[in-house]
């Protein structure tokens, strides 16, 4: 009676199911000792039951616990790789477009580009480059969509690219200017699709290379002028520009 008495609270509370193991193992032993009648015997043996099941499901609960967030942390780490590369990629793009054109990245004026937007700077690359629009999409965020459309629209992008304006759009041989990063989500507001807090995610450099960033203020150089707190987002000529920002000034 004992066991079974600790063993059905040990389905919730698992050192009561070790105990009700542990109490019907030994009224067990003693009855099959005894070889006298089986009474109690049932219940010592629902009481191990009910103890042994308590301690499975804990323990099955435990390892789910120390599960889940290894494998979400390694779904996480995947993803992040994949947009690493996926930056480095269209860098790489962009070069091969910029040694084509007198080392202009795309924007308006250039090749067949309409405009310093965005997605007007992407499409040219799309078209005439080969750039998958699977690279243009950051798998964790939410908001867009692989295109299989012709052209692009900012439902299809998840990184902001440096203001067409700035001269850094103008020389790829820059490592130290930031040309594509994570976007800002939504637009307008301090956050990225890694935190909804601040922004924080990659950033490729122009020369391709891809560093991981846990804020937007960051060191930076364009031209003769270097800083180590170069937020950018803020807007300037130097800054990213989100794919859903309004159109840019044409050049």
């Amino acid at each position: 009676m004992a066991a079974l008495t600790l063993g059905v609270p040990g389905l919730i509370v698992w050192p009561m199911g070790v105990a009700a193991m542990i109490v019907g193992g030994v009224a067990i032993s003693r009855i099959n000792r005894d070889e006298g009648p089986i009474d109690g015997h049932g219940m010592a043996m629902g009481g191990v039951l009910c103890g042994a099941a308590g301690v499975l499901i804990h323990f099955v609960l435990l390892l789910g616990a120390v599960i889940l967030p290894a494998v979400a942390e390694a779904r996480d780490t995947a993803r992040k790789h994949a947009n690493s590369a996926n930056l480095s990629a269209m860098v790489w793009n962009m070069i091969r477009f910029a040694d084509d054109h007198e080392s202009r990245f795309p924007q308006a004026g250039v090749s067949w580009t309409h405009g310093s937007d965005v997605v007007s700077r992407l499409n040219v690359l799309i078209h005439d480059y080969d750039l998958s629009p699977q690279l243009l999409v950051n798998t964790r965020d939410p908001d867009v969509h692989v295109t299989q459309e012709l052209l692009l629209s900012p439902n299809n992008v998840s990184y902001a690219l440096l203001n067409a304006r700035s001269g850094e759009w103008l020389d790829h041989r820059n490592r130290h200017a930031p040309l594509i990063a994570d976007r800002q989500r939504p637009h307008g507001f301090d956050a990225s699709v890694w935190n909804d807090a601040k922004w924080q995610g990659f950033v490729a450099w122009g020369d391709a290379h891809v560093t991981w960033e846990g804020q937007a203020r960051m060191r930076t150089r364009f031209g003769n002028m270097e800083t180590d707190n170069d937020h950018i987002y803020e807007g300037g000529v130097n800054d990213m520009v989100n794919p859903d920002a309004a159109l840019e000034a044409t050049e």
